[in-house]
């Protein structure tokens, strides 16, 4: 970890956010990106989206303790067991922000043409305001903020290789945020939530 001292923080209308775009040097963070690209179980699942089974346009892959499966959009993802790396991340969160983060959503995007949709991560098992973190390892994609109040108030945030991002209380109640697809772009993401199920 190099990126501790650098952080850009964001308050704008009940979105907190705090962004370590150095956390990891190169060399870490490469290193961090292979085993999870190469060591992790991923598979693409379907989810209910206005009535009919869409395919997810990721690769996910659920670690958490044994007793906190998680779901949404009606997929019910029962938990993997924590392996060193991902146990190795969360210790590095908990330098940052300390919290009983105990469940880790894992997300690969294999090109631009991979995505995330507007949403908020207000599921009922994570509580009335969670706080999320979020690593970032291989090509840089945008995520993008929009109040729920009012579409047109967006912001945007390149997630670059080896970042941090800690998404603080407020962030998921008042705002939604997605991974739009960007064609342009033909190398891979490895995004790792960390969160706290209830």
């Amino acid at each position: 970890m190099q990126g501790l001292k650098h952080v850009i923080t964001i308050h704008q209308q009940q979105l907190h956010l705090s962004y370590y775009p150095n956390f990891f040097n190169t060399n870490e963070a490469h290193r961090i990106y292979e085993f999870l690209n190469h060591q992790t179980e991923w598979k693409r699942y379907p989810i209910r989206l206005f009535g009919r089974d869409v395919m997810q346009p990721r690769c996910i892959a659920y670690y958490a303790d044994a007793d906190k499966p998680y779901t949404y959009s009606n997929l019910k993802l029962n938990p993997k067991p924590w392996n060193q790396q991902l146990k190795y991340l969360l210790n590095c969160c908990n330098r940052v922000y300390q919290s009983n983060w105990n469940a880790a959503l894992l997300n690969r995007y294999n090109n631009g043409l991979d995505s995330m949709g507007w949403h908020s991560d207000d599921e009922p098992e994570l509580g009335n305001d969670p706080v999320i973190a979020s690593f970032s390892f291989g090509i840089t994609r945008n995520i993008k903020f929009r109040l729920k109040s009012n579409h047109k108030t967006v912001y945007n945030l390149p997630l670059e290789h080896g970042s941090l991002l800690i998404m603080h209380g407020g962030t998921q109640l008042y705002w939604q945020h997605a991974l739009p697809k960007a064609k342009s772009i033909t190398a891979a993401r490895i995004n790792i939530t960390f969160r706290s199920i209830v």
